[in-house]
């Protein structure tokens, strides 16, 4: 091969970075900073030729990337979850990782903020936590048991707020959907709900939410040790103790029932208390000194009964119902002459009341107008007084 006699000029810099514009055919420039020796193409373009140490092949998991020119450009391209930042002035590529999930926290309190699905292991306890919420309002769920303690179940969600939102295109299924069995309760239930007040000062704070077997709703108490609201498949409601609708007491209010058992001496013509010493009941403790004052209001059914031992003439006699200290209803008033050869004389009473809880009070009284003094017969089956709550208010 011939080459032409041409004369070599030589450029040259000793500053980094600096390229020569354009060179003529034989020239070439050297920039010593660099450790590089530039020369024109036939065509007239720069290059170069450096004494830097670079790799004469790329191996790319298996691929061999190989410059097949001078001007071939290595490119790196972004995979799934993948970001790939380049930096011009620093001249700095920064790659990413967009997988979440992708860091954990080691602490005792849960991260107020987060990415979704970044993972939280409590220092104390072991556990492990990932976020299915947002980064400004996680909400960790449990994905052990991974932790010391026994009782630490999959699925327990820690969240400043959660909220469900389920509109399907066509009506069906359900906003939260929970399958269980054999829980807390034992073979035969599905625990699908417990809930603790972490308030501070906050007593009986847990509430645990079931269905039996038989498809009853049951709520059941701190202790788990007794329903204390249970429905029934077929609409059956039961409260464990006292069911109030509206704010007030509806069921199982106060009951009594006393009666005599010493005889009583009733003057004639006058209204006068009758004394019932012997109580057979009184569920609420408000019967007291022949005197019932219910502590529950609602609406109250009051029955009594009255049996003189002798005839008791042709005068005025009635049995009344008081309330409040003053005569309220007259169950029994008759006069006129009693039939002749009578020995005892019987008056009753029942009537509907209504009581406001607090003070109102009842008591039964007695009249006779035999024209002296006539006694009661002493006997749970003639000389009784009874109440019950039938209705609240």
């Amino acid at each position: 091969m011939a080459i032409a006699n041409t004369t070599i000029r030589i450029k040259k810099s000793l500053v980094s970075g600096v390229t020569p514009s354009s060179l003529a055919n034989g020239e070439i420039a050297i920039n010593q900073a660099d450790g590089k020796l530039f020369y024109a193409t036939p065509s007239g373009a720069i290059s170069y030729i450096t004494n830097s140490q670079s790799f004469a092949t790329i191996n790319a998991n298996g691929s061999l990337l190989l410059a097949s020119s001078t001007s071939d450009t290595l490119s790196f391209a972004a995979g799934n979850n993948i970001t790939i930042t380049g930096n011009t002035t620093s001249k700095t590529i920064t790659i990413n990782s967009a997988i979440e999930g992708a860091f954990n926290y080691w602490q005792n309190t849960a991260p107020t903020s987060a990415n979704s699905h970044d993972y939280w292991t409590h220092s104390d306890t072991g556990v492990m936590y990932e976020n299915f919420g947002t980064p400004s309002a996680p909400i960790w769920a449990e994905v052990g048991p991974t932790g010391l303690l026994a009782n630490t179940l999959p699925g327990a969600v820690s969240a400043s707020q959660l909220t469900v939102s389920y509109t399907p295109s066509t009506p069906t299924g359900a906003g939260i959907q929970v399958s269980a069995a054999n829980t807390q309760g034992g073979t035969g239930y599905a625990d699908f709900l417990k809930i603790t007040n972490t308030s501070g000062g906050s007593t009986n704070p847990t509430k645990w939410f079931r269905v039996n077997s038989t498809g009853g709703f049951e709520i059941i108490n701190n202790a788990y040790s007794s329903q204390i609201f249970s429905a029934s498949d077929a609409g059956i409601v039961n409260a464990g103790s006292q069911l109030n609708i509206g704010g007030k007491q509806a069921v199982n209010g106060p009951a009594f029932a006393a009666y005599q058992t010493v005889t009583q001496s009733i003057p004639t013509d006058v209204q006068t208390k009758l004394t019932f010493t012997t109580e057979d009941f009184d569920t609420n403790n408000c019967y007291t000194s022949s005197t019932f004052t219910p502590n529950v209001e609602g609406y109250y059914q009051i029955s009594a009964a009255v049996r003189f031992d002798a005839n008791i003439g042709t005068g005025e006699r009635m049995i009344v119902l008081y309330k409040n200290g003053s005569e309220f209803y007259r169950a029994f008033n008759t006069k006129g002459t009693a039939a002749v050869g009578d020995s005892w004389f019987q008056m009753t009473l029942s009537q509907l009341v209504y009581a406001n809880g607090s003070t109102d009070y009842f008591e039964i009284y007695a009249q006779h107008g035999a024209g002296a003094n006539r006694n009661t017969t002493a006997n749970r089956a003639f000389t009784n007084f009874a109440g019950v709550m039938v209705r609240g208010a």
